[in-house]
Protein backbone atom coordinates (compact mmCIF):
# COMPACT_ATOMS: atom_id res chain seq x y z
CA UNK A 1 0.00 0.00 0.00
CA UNK A 2 3.26 2.43 0.86
CA UNK A 3 4.46 1.12 -2.19
CA UNK A 4 1.14 2.88 -4.74
CA UNK A 5 1.00 5.74 -1.90
CA UNK A 6 4.73 6.43 -2.99
CA UNK A 7 4.55 5.47 -7.02
CA UNK A 8 1.77 7.96 -6.82
CA UNK A 9 3.05 10.96 -5.24
CA UNK A 10 6.34 10.41 -7.50
CA UNK A 11 4.42 10.28 -10.93
CA UNK A 12 2.64 13.77 -9.76
CA UNK A 13 6.13 14.99 -9.37
CA UNK A 14 7.95 13.99 -12.39
CA UNK A 15 4.30 15.07 -14.64
CA UNK A 16 4.80 18.54 -13.08
CA UNK A 17 8.35 18.74 -14.39
CA UNK A 18 8.16 17.75 -17.61
CA UNK A 19 4.87 19.38 -18.32
CA UNK A 20 6.75 22.41 -17.33
CA UNK A 21 9.96 22.51 -19.59
CA UNK A 22 9.92 23.26 -23.08
CA UNK A 23 12.29 23.04 -25.57
CA UNK A 24 12.85 26.81 -26.59
CA UNK A 25 16.10 27.43 -28.02
CA UNK A 26 17.84 30.91 -27.28
CA UNK A 27 18.17 32.13 -30.39
CA UNK A 28 14.61 31.66 -31.12
CA UNK A 29 13.69 33.46 -28.05
CA UNK A 30 11.59 36.64 -28.44
CA UNK A 31 11.19 38.12 -24.94
CA UNK A 32 7.39 40.02 -24.41
CA UNK A 33 8.28 42.24 -21.50
CA UNK A 34 7.61 45.84 -22.51
CA UNK A 35 9.10 48.20 -19.49
CA UNK A 36 7.64 51.66 -19.89
CA UNK A 37 7.87 54.62 -17.53
CA UNK A 38 5.08 56.98 -16.41
CA UNK A 39 2.62 58.41 -18.19
CA UNK A 40 2.08 61.80 -18.70
CA UNK A 41 -1.64 61.27 -17.22
CA UNK A 42 -0.22 59.24 -13.78
CA UNK A 43 1.99 61.81 -13.65
CA UNK A 44 -0.33 64.67 -14.02
CA UNK A 45 -2.94 62.68 -11.80
CA UNK A 46 -0.24 62.24 -9.22
CA UNK A 47 0.55 65.95 -8.96
CA UNK A 48 -2.65 67.48 -8.74
CA UNK A 49 -3.43 64.80 -5.99
CA UNK A 50 -0.37 65.92 -3.96
CA UNK A 51 -1.68 69.63 -4.73
CA UNK A 52 -4.70 68.53 -3.02
CA UNK A 53 -3.16 66.87 -0.14
CA UNK A 54 -0.97 69.88 0.49
CA UNK A 55 -4.05 72.80 0.63
CA UNK A 56 -6.99 71.06 1.09
CA UNK A 57 -7.35 67.70 1.41
CA UNK A 58 -4.59 67.29 4.54
CA UNK A 59 -2.39 70.15 4.82
CA UNK A 60 -1.00 69.34 8.43
CA UNK A 61 0.35 65.61 7.53
CA UNK A 62 1.43 67.30 4.13
CA UNK A 63 2.83 70.02 6.24
CA UNK A 64 5.95 72.22 4.90
CA UNK A 65 8.16 70.68 8.04
CA UNK A 66 7.60 67.34 6.18
CA UNK A 67 9.07 68.59 2.97
CA UNK A 68 11.59 70.45 4.15
CA UNK A 69 12.58 67.43 6.42
CA UNK A 70 13.32 65.24 3.23
CA UNK A 71 15.81 68.36 1.67
CA UNK A 72 16.02 71.34 -0.36
CA UNK A 73 14.64 69.97 -3.67
CA UNK A 74 11.86 68.44 -1.45
CA UNK A 75 11.10 71.75 -0.10
CA UNK A 76 11.48 73.30 -3.19
CA UNK A 77 8.54 71.20 -4.39
CA UNK A 78 6.31 71.94 -1.57
CA UNK A 79 6.62 75.97 -2.30
CA UNK A 80 5.60 75.06 -6.13
CA UNK A 81 2.66 72.92 -4.40
CA UNK A 82 1.49 75.69 -3.06
CA UNK A 83 2.20 78.49 -5.00
CA UNK A 84 0.44 77.16 -8.07
CA UNK A 85 -2.88 75.91 -6.12
CA UNK A 86 -2.65 80.17 -4.92
CA UNK A 87 -2.19 80.77 -8.77
CA UNK A 88 -5.41 79.26 -9.62
CA UNK A 89 -8.67 80.83 -10.72
CA UNK A 90 -11.40 79.86 -7.72
CA UNK A 91 -12.80 77.45 -10.90
CA UNK A 92 -10.06 75.44 -11.42
CA UNK A 93 -9.42 75.00 -7.38
CA UNK A 94 -13.41 73.79 -7.30
CA UNK A 95 -12.52 71.34 -9.82
CA UNK A 96 -9.57 70.26 -8.39
CA UNK A 97 -11.46 69.37 -5.47
CA UNK A 98 -14.61 67.59 -6.87
CA UNK A 99 -12.29 65.17 -9.14
CA UNK A 100 -9.99 64.92 -6.18
CA UNK A 101 -13.04 64.14 -4.03
CA UNK A 102 -14.79 61.84 -6.38
CA UNK A 103 -11.52 60.19 -6.91
CA UNK A 104 -11.52 59.36 -3.03
CA UNK A 105 -14.71 58.39 -2.90
CA UNK A 106 -13.82 56.12 -5.68
CA UNK A 107 -10.79 54.60 -3.85
CA UNK A 108 -12.62 54.32 -0.56
CA UNK A 109 -15.31 51.89 -2.41
CA UNK A 110 -12.75 49.69 -3.76
CA UNK A 111 -10.75 49.14 -0.93
CA UNK A 112 -13.71 48.78 1.24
Amino acid sequence: MRYKKYLIILNILLMSIFTGCSSVSAENYIPNIDVRGLTLKTSLIQTAYEMYNVNLGNPDTFSEALYKDYGKESHKHYKWLVSSYNEMSDGMKKSLKIFLHMVIIWIMHIVL
